[in-house]
């Protein structure tokens, strides 16, 4: 039998948080356009200081540069925020999972939750491997994140080979 027990964190927030290829677009797009308009605010303001016309259009891209600025930091802290709401709503959860030949088992116990979930193999919509993380993916709104350090009782080899034997082509490695 093949033993994990996880604690998501921060380190996993991020993970899903940087794999949504639009997330790192905004975030290398919204700080260009700042420091683009930066440099048209400071041009502008030379500019209106000099002739003392325009002074509202320089206000006005001052103030969309200090929004692509609070939206640049709001966007980098999200993966905290995440974090944050997940340990309001259930605080100090330890999700152990057990895998067996027919399917495995996952159970969710902390402070204001006792939860367990029994799974087949068959109910596995796809499993991935990559960068030592597991990702699980049952039904539609099930994903189970096991990091290769998480294991109490086998190893991410044995898991591995598990997953590829009853999965097939649902399992893949990156």
């Amino acid at each position: 039998m093949i033993v994990t027990a996880n604690v998501e964190g921060l380190e996993y927030m991020k993970k899903v948080w940087w794999s949504k290829a639009l997330n790192v677009v905004v975030m290398v797009l919204v700080p260009l356009m700042a420091v683009r308009i930066f440099f048209y605010f400071i041009f502008g303001l030379l500019v209106n200081i000099e002739t003392g016309e325009e002074i509202e259009f320089t206000v006005v891209e001052f103030l969309f540069f200090c929004f692509l600025v609070w939206y640049t930091i709001y966007l980098a802290l999200t993966p905290q925020r995440m974090l944050k709401k997940l340990n309001k709503i259930s605080r100090n959860v330890v999700e152990t999972v057990n895998f067996g030949e027919n399917g495995f088992t996952a159970y969710n116990r902390g402070e204001t939750m006792n939860e367990q979930v029994d799974y087949a193999y068959d109910r596995v919509t796809k499993a991935t491997f990559s960068k030592n993380w597991f990702v699980i993916s049952c039904d539609k709104n099930r994903v189970y994140p096991i990091h290769v350090r998480s294991f109490v009782q086998g190893t991410p080899d044995e898991l591995r080979a598990l997953l590829r034997a009853k999965l097939g082509d649902k399992f893949k490695e990156k």
